[in-house]
């Protein structure tokens, strides 16, 4: 009973409503960007299906991280894995940097991007 109404679950559900509600609002072809802390960083929460709506999630910096397995292969995630530090610590990689509105004003904030063909071998 309680895999049915844990805080992930709860979250998933608010997240659909939140579509819906946006999209009542005049909002069908918004994107909902959406963040949560490291509790939220996990399968019940990533794997639910959104549409038009993106989830921001901080991971710790020693997860262990992958990406998808090719469409060939038989398995679901790759094998070479990485961690968010290891990404950070890249200095083949440059930083970018955009300004969002957070708290009242326009911030700027640093990230870097990860693509799909990256040299953690994924």
């Amino acid at each position: 009973m309680t895999k049915l109404y844990n805080l992930s679950q709860r979250f998933v559900q608010t997240m659909g409503q939140l579509r819906q509600q946006l999209g009542a609002a005049g909002g069908q072809d918004k994107i909902l960007v959406l963040a949560g802390d490291g509790s939220f960083c996990n399968r019940t929460c990533l794997r639910a299906p959104r549409e038009r709506t993106q989830l921001i999630a901080r991971a710790r910096k020693d997860a262990g991280l992958c990406f998808r397995a090719p469409q060939d292969s038989r398995r679901f995630y790759d094998t070479p894995k990485f961690t968010p530090e290891q990404v950070r610590q890249d200095e083949s990689r440059p930083w970018k940097q955009t300004k969002i509105f957070y708290g009242g004003k326009r911030r700027k904030i640093r990230s870097k991007d990860l693509a799909a063909a990256s040299r953690y071998g994924c």
